[in-house]
């Protein structure tokens, strides 16, 4: 059986509402939304099932060939018996404080079962779910969350409906019980229902055939692999917070307010156009992958193309490709000598001799345009003779701003110090007093200065001790966090690379290649 949702917009007294949201769900398919919470996918839910009581709801859903939008509510009940069957979140408020379990679930199974039957059906539906006979004696305020969460769930399948609508089914259990639900999601599949499925969890998402991905009550990506090849930036880095990869840092994505005026995730979009400020993206892609992102998805920030360097007849690399997305941390690695700074000055646009073309933002690099303006391209050597020792931490610093005829306060200064970890009580020392540790941070201080869409970090923690290196390390990932740029770290060092980078290139056997 077919449902039909079409242009469904669900409006709150308070201004928020979702834009129109049409699907075709078919027989055996799980359709799963993810979000942030407060995106409005529960508000989305409680719309297409008519349960929604505080806001207007316009639009269409079919079932059965029927509006129950329009329906009246005695025939709405019947087909909400027969035909398809809800489970909402806070589940316990749903229950009859006054009536055990047993009796709430009798009255349910009384309506598509015979009396012969029940008891055998109750057995069958509670070691289903992980429940004991003897947890039905006991009232809704005597269970645990888990527990109502695995009851309701229960009763909504015991209907045999040919569709479900299922709002945060796991979020209250443990693994062993996750896992539980999980397979009898995935068995009503098999057996030919419908699933609408709104969850946090990444589980539930791999087994669904279909994903939605809502922002401020907006699909801003859909399809069948939006799991395994997300477009659109709130994708990625909602993808990026979960915890699937236990070496890796977690970070959320850059907090910020919805904009109703234009793309609702531009104040906490990488990478942002003016344009987007105010203007809707449409959606595009084919019938298998739909995005709504005024750029076309997430874009390329830095681009380099058959790029090839030899030292006389020793070659490092050729045919090599690599590509600097918004937002992100790319890793290139590789053996001592093998040619990664060779690389670095390459990408920099520094090396004229070698072959290829690199293009930042479509243009192709000049070191000395876009490594001096501001949001352009900054580097941090690992060369801590790149700074006089007769200049103090302060005339360090400010170089960048006086190329740009900018002048750098006392307070911005210092605040530029404590981003990396350094006192202010520096700012007047000459360079020639500083460890190298503090040297190496001083030429990180500088190039932050331009606020660069993309800073190079070159080996940035070769001459730190451990405990310095994981404070700069943790404060340069809260930098591309908070500031959005693309980061991309020039290492040999694995476990700095496993710990923060999204992606990395190495160069190895005279190639430059992605490894996952």
């Amino acid at each position: 059986m077919k449902c039909k949702i079409e242009n469904i917009k669900i409006s709150y007294p308070c201004d928020f509402e979702t834009e129109e949201f049409s699907l075709e769900m078919e027989s055996g398919k799980i359709y799963a939304m993810i979000g942030e919470s407060g995106s409005g996918k529960s508000t989305i839910i409680r719309g297409i099932t008519r349960t929604e009581k505080v806001a207007r709801v316009q639009g269409k859903v079919f079932i059965e060939n029927c509006d129950i939008i329009s329906m009246k509510e005695k025939v709405l009940q019947k087909m909400r018996i027969k035909t398809f069957s809800t489970v909402h979140q806070n589940t316990i408020e749903l229950l009859n404080p006054k009536m055990t379990l047993k009796k709430q679930l009798y009255e349910v199974l009384e309506n598509g079962y015979e009396k012969e039957e029940i008891e055998n059906v109750t057995e069958s539906l509670l070691n289903k779910v992980g429940l004991k006979i003897e947890d039905l004696k006991k009232y809704p305020d005597e269970i645990s969350l888990g527990m109502c969460q695995k009851f309701i769930f229960a009763m909504a399948i015991s209907r045999k409906a040919e569709i479900y609508f299922l709002d945060e089914p796991t979020s209250s259990l443990d693994g062993d019980s996750k896992m539980q639900i999980v397979q009898i999601i995935e068995n009503l599949k098999n057996d030919g229902a419908s699933i609408f499925l709104v969850t946090h969890d990444m589980d539930l998402m791999k087994i669904s055939n279909y994903q939605m991905v809502l922002y401020g009550g907006v699909v801003v990506e859909r399809g069948e692999k939006v799991y395994e090849n997300p477009k659109h930036p709130y994708t990625k880095g909602l993808l990026a917070s979960s915890m699937k990869d236990i070496e890796k840092d977690l970070w959320g994505i850059k907090e910020g307010e919805i904009n109703f005026h234009g793309c609702r995730f531009f104040p906490r979009c990488t990478q942002r156009l003016d344009i987007c400020k105010f203007n809707s993206p449409k959606e595009s892609g084919n019938e298998y992958h739909q995005i709504k992102c005024n750029r076309g998805g997430i874009a390329s920030l830095l681009e380099a193309h058959n790029l090839e360097k030899s030292y006389g007849e020793r070659r490092l690399y050729k045919n090599g490709e690599i590509i600097l997305r918004y937002g992100e941390v790319v890793a290139i690695v590789g053996c001592s000598g093998v040619g990664k700074t060779t690389l670095l000055n390459q990408l920099l646009g520094r090396d004229k001799n070698a072959e290829g073309k690199v293009f930042f933002e479509k243009e192709e690099v000049d070191f000395h345009k876009h490594l001096r303006k501001i949001g352009g391209i900054s580097i941090a050597s690992q060369d801590i003779g790149s700074i006089s020792e007769h200049l103090t931490v302060r005339e360090i610093i400010s170089e960048p701003a006086i190329l740009n005829q900018i002048t750098l306060g006392e307070i911005e200064i210092e605040n530029i110090l404590e981003i990396v970890g350094l006192s202010k009580s520096i700012i007047n020392k000459k360079a020639k007093t500083l460890s190298g540790g503090q040297k190496q941070r001083v030429i990180l201080a500088r190039a932050l200065v331009t606020k660069p869409k993309i800073l190079f970090l070159d080996e940035p923690t070769s001459m730190l001790d451990p405990s310095t290196k994981a404070n700069l390390i943790r404060r340069i990932k809260e930098i591309q966090y908070m500031e959005g740029m693309t980061i991309a770290i020039v290492t040999h060092d694995r476990k700095l690379v496993r710990k923060i980078a999204d992606r990395t290139y190495e160069i190895k056997e005279g190639k430059i290649i992605e490894i996952t």
